[in-house]
Parts: structure tokens; C-alpha cells; sequence
């Protein structure tokens, strides 16, 4: 078989590798199976994955969830990047983007490392130490510089070090016993990383492994604590603190022993984060339930809007911008129009700000008046749409003589009105400009995306992603999960905004994707989350039929 496409192994926490598998191209055994088999197996502590595709991602991550509930899932992928997977592999690879694949590994609970080392690194720590309570970490040794490159390397992994002890080089391995078992029993570290090196006079590492074996195996007043080592040139002091060269006692933890701080830190860094996972996945979020969710009527109005109308498919209602579904060319299904991706998510408690076109001038101020000043003016040509940074938005037009100026000025500087689209929309409250996606993934089912409209989402990426349904704590994650979370919470003096009522809006378009699989594509954008509630400014959504789904019963090899 050829042994390209995946590698896998499962570790027992005192017996070392109870399984290994070279899957190789998987013609009849899936990742997936062995994540079944490694979930029921007693042997298996801690399971270690190498893959270069997920095959069936929605069963993978549910997979992956239950088994992460009881013993640690860690997984190193290759092709990562378009492009770099081997030609003619027998195996594709995943099509979902990496920063999304990355998301539901972390919504199912699964550790995702970026190297084999950092797979080893911390499937080692994982099988021979507890979980640590917190990211309190106390560090201790005989050379003050490596103790203090600890403390930077355990910051850059957001833990909180205590101030490194050092005890000169001049401790003797009695020292570090006393000083780890003081450690051990302290409540306010969460664990406990010790740093040497090689010392001038009596001592050996077989004496400073079973000094440190001895105080990390004598009970705490509180709960268990992992202890890893950091070592500098050292010979046998790995060996030694794994107990190689002598059957360990039974019930023997090994201890693990790392050449660089940094990957000691990393590793433990990871046990915080899925000890983080466990205790909060102990209590799983739900998906809420809300009385004014018309899924009937949303079912009735989808089944006409994808009722072929002359025997090629479109909407039902033709495409005029007043009614019906218009084929988009763009991709595959029909794409709607605004007043039925309106319609649409009001049935689902979505409402989305209206806006009128202005073809000229005159209609603009009708559109105004209809609305109520103050008005925005805005251009919805695709070039343009969502680029306020081009200078292509008016705001706060309180009359019509400002309305009409505003009007003038963007026909002058971006082109006729026919090419801009110029629509006229009541001023909504100022806040955070953020966009919500939906979509089906043709193969990790539906996606829920989050982040910041424009630059953060488009330029820098900073999206998240979840898999639908969501429940409410996965909305409470999305919001807070990317990087420029901060400017929804406050920051540097600002007002925070109503993350509740964006929850709530995750939740509901979460709810009308999972309803309706012939939703395969819902974008509201922007959405501006101000003090109190949120206003809907721009919405597109696409039908399609449903995708055939894969994963409905066991798998079964073919009969010859």
C-alpha cells in the first residue's frame, strides 16, 4: 500500500505507543474508523493524528468532539496550502480553506499543532501528565537565564508564569526535590516546569531524574499538576525521567523532557487550552428555540422560489427586483433578490434596513422622504459595494438640499448613476461594522462565519468559523474568537457594543441554514452592532437544491 496520506498513533500514558498506523492512501480504512476504534479502546490515552485530507469532515469533527470529550485528539495536516499536495495523489485533499479547517478543529475540541515535533511534543506531555487546572505555571532550576527564557516563551503562549526560582548553579539534586515538591504543593501555580543545567560536582542525571520522578510523584494537598523538564545538553536525562532503563513501578507517570523551552512551554500551552475545552464542553451550549420563526412559511416561499419557471430553472417569480429569484451565472442555484432575501429572513426574526434605488436625483429625495431623513446615499455596483474607504458613501443627510449635493458630487467623481446602482437608506446607529456568512461547504456541510466588515475579514483574514447549528456558546465564541474582538468590547474607552443582540443574529441565520439546506449561501453585510441592538444594512442569499449528503449510515466494504 503506498504509505503517503495519513499517519496515526495512539499513546497510553504509563505503556508508551499502544497503537500505530500507516493508513497510507485509506481504500477501506478511514481516519474516521480509527477514530471510532481509538475512542472504545482502554489502551489508548492520548491519540496522534498526521493528515494530509479529511475526507468526511462532518463526520470527522463529530467524531473528534466525542472523542476529545475523554482523551486528548491531536493532529498535524499537511497541504495545507493550494498547490502543495502531491501530484496524482491517490487521496485528495480537503477543499475546505485551512484558517476554516483550523475553526472546527477547535470548535470540536481538537488540538491542532503546526509540526511532527510539536505532534510528539505534546502527545508526550498529554499521556504522561495531568491537565493542568489553570495557566498559572511556577518555574524553577539552576540558571537564571533559562528560567527566564521560560517565563518569555510561557507569555508569548498567553500562560502566566510566576517569577522564576533559581537556584544557582550550585543546587545539587536534593535541592530541586525540595524545591518541586514546594511547587507541587503551592495553590497558586497550576504547574510546574523545571529548567537545568549540567552542574559542576556530585551529581548525575539519573540522580536529578529520580529527585524530581520522587517529588512529582508524592501527593499534593490539591489536585494532581503536570510537571516537563527543560534541559541543556544533559545526556540521559530524557531517558532517565521516562524511565527507560528500568521498568517503571506501577502506576509510574513519566516525566517529559524537552532541549528548548519554547517546546516545552508550547506543549503545555496546549494541555491549558483543551483543559479549557473539557471543562467548558462539560456543559454544552444548546440551540435556543424562538417563537417568532416561521419555518413553515420560509419552506413554502423557498419551494417556489426554486420551482423551475420554464422548464430551465430560476425563480418563480422572474427577476425584475421586486419579486421572484434570478439565475446569477456566478455559480450554481438561483440568486435572490433583495426583496425576497428580505422577506426570507424576516421569517426567521432578521430584519434588514430598507434601502430604495435613485436612478436620478428626484427619485433620491421621494426615497428620502419616504424614509425619514437623515439618509445615506451609496453606490451598490459591485466595484464599489462595501468600499466606503473609496470615498463612495454619503452619511447623515439631513435635507434635500444636502441630499441633492451629495448626489452631485459622487455622479461627478465615480460615473453616471446607471453604473453606480445608487440607492438611498434611513441612517441606522453608529457602532461596529461586522459581517455574518453562511454557507454549504460541499464538504464540510454549512459554515457559519464571523468577523469585522472590510479590511480585517477581506485583507487580513480574521474570520471565524463554526459548523451548523450553532449553539449558543459557539455564537459567544465566534465574536470572541478573532483578533479584532476587542473594538466589540470596549476597547481603548470606546462604548461596548450589544454582542447580545449579534448572538442572537448568529443563532438565527445558524437556525434558517440548518432548517433549509437549500440555503447554500447567506452574506449579510455590513452589520452594524451599535450601544443597543444591531441594524442589517446589506443581505444576499442563493437556493440551490440541496446537496446529497454522505455520511447518513456506516461505511461497508464492497461486495466482490
Amino acid at each position: 500500500m503506498n504509505r503517503r496520506g495519513a499517519g496515526l498513533a495512539s499513546l497510553a500514558g504509563i505503556a508508551g505507543i499502544s497503537t500505530f498506523v500507516s493508513a497510507g492512501n485509506r481504500a477501506d480504512v478511514s481516519g474516521n474508523d480509527l477514530l471510532q476504534y481509538w475512542y472504545d479502546d482502554p489502551l489508548t490515552d492520548v491519540v496522534l493524528m498526521y493528515l494530509e485530507s479529511i475526507g468526511n469532515p462532518r463526520k470527522f469533527t463529530r467524531l473528534a468532539r466525542r472523542t476529545a470529550a475523554v482523551k486528548p485528539v491531536v493532529v498535524v495536516k499537511g497541504a495545507r496550502h493550494t498547490g502543495s499536495a502531491p501530484t496524482g495523489h491517490a487521496v485528495p485533499t480537503t477543499r475546505i480553506p485551512d484558517a476554516t479547517v483550523s475553526d472546527l478543529l477547535r470548535q470540536a475540541g481538537v488540538i491542532r499543532v503546526d509540526t511532527v515535533t510539536e505532534l510528539a511534543d505534546t502527545g508526550v506531555l498529554l499521556a504522561s501528565q495531568p491537565l493542568p487546572a489553570g495557566p498559572r505555571v511556577a518555574i524553577l532550576g539552576n540558571s537564571e537565564s533559562l528560567g527566564l527564557i521560560t517565563y518569555d516563551a510561557c507569555l508569548t503562549e498567553e500562560l502566566r508564569p510566576l517569577p522564576p526560582r533559581d537556584l544557582t548553579t550550585d543546587a545539587t539534586p536534593d535541592d530541586f526535590r525540595r524545591a518541586l515538591t514546594e511547587a507541587l504543593a503551592d495553590d497558586t501555580c497550576d504547574a510546574v516546569i523545571v529548567t537545568a543545567i549540567p552542574w559542576v560536582g556530585d551529581g548525575s542525571a539519573q540522580a536529578l531524574a529520580a529527585a524530581v520522578r520522587e517529588a512529582a510523584q508524592t501527593p499534593g494537598p490539591g489536585p494532581a499538576k503536570p510537571v516537563a523538564v527543560v534541559h541543556l545538553e544533559i545526556q540521559e536525562l530524557a531517558q532517565a525521567l521516562a524511565g527507560t532503563g528500568a521498568e517503571p513501578a506501577p502506576g509510574t507517570r513519566r516525566i517529559p523532557a524537552y532541549p528548548a523551552a519554547e517546546r516545552a512551554v508550547r506543549a503545555l500551552a496546549e494541555a491549558v487550552r483543551y483543559a479549557r475545552w473539557r471543562e467548558e464542553s462539560a456543559e454544552p451550549g444548546r440551540v435556543p428555540e424562538y417563537d417568532d420563526i416561521d419555518e413553515a412559511g420560509a419552506a413554502a416561499d423557498i419551494q417556489v422560489l426554486l420551482a423551475p419557471a420554464d422548464g430551465h430553472g430560476g425563480g418563480g417569480h422572474g427577476g425584475d427586483g421586486t419579486g421572484g429569484g434570478t439565475v446569477d451565472g456566478a455559480g450554481p442555484g438561483v440568486e435572490l433578490s433583495a426583496a425576497d432575501t428580505q422577506r426570507l429572513l424576516a421569517r426567521y426574526g432578521v430584519s434588514v434596513l430598507p434601502a430604495l434605488p435613485a436612478p436620478d436625483p428626484d427619485a433620491a429625495v421621494r426615497a428620502a422622504e419616504r424614509l425619514g431623513f437623515p439618509v445615506a446615499l451609496k453606490p451598490t455596483a459591485p466595484h464599489l459595494r462595501h468600499r466606503a474607504d473609496l470615498g463612495g458613501v454619503r452619511l447623515e443627510l439631513g435635507s434635500e438640499t444636502e441630499l441633492r449635493r451629495a448626489y452631485a458630487e459622487l455622479t461627478d467623481y465615480l460615473g453616471r448613476p446607471e453604473e453606480l446602482g445608487l440607492v438611498v437608506q434611513r441612517m441606522a446607529p453608529r457602532g461596529v461594522d461586522t459581517v455574518v456568512r453562511a454557507a454549504i461547504d460541499p464538504a464540510a456541510g454549512a459554515v457559519l462565519s464571523f468577523g469585522l466588515a472590510g479590511a480585517p475579514s477581506e485583507l487580513l483574514g480574521d474570520t471565524a468559523h463554526g459548523l451548523v447549528p450553532v449553539t449558543g456558546r459557539d455564537a459567544a465564541e465566534l465574536i470572541r474568537s478573532i483578533r479584532t474582538a476587542p473594538l466589540l468590547f470596549g476597547w481603548r474607552g470606546s462604548k461596548p457594543v450589544d454582542t447580545v443582540a449579534l448572538e442572537e443574529l448568529l443563532l438565527r441565520v445558524s437556525r434558517l441554514v440548518d432548517d433549509h439546506p437549500e440555503m447554500v449561501a447567506v452574506d449579510l453585510e455590513p452589520v452594524v452592532v451599535a450601544q443597543h441592538g444591531l441594524s442589517v444594512l446589506g443581505a444576499s442569499a442563493r437556493l440551490a437544491p440541496p446537496p446529497p449528503r454522505t455520511d447518513l449510515g456506516p461505511r461497508h466494504m464492497p461486495a466482490y
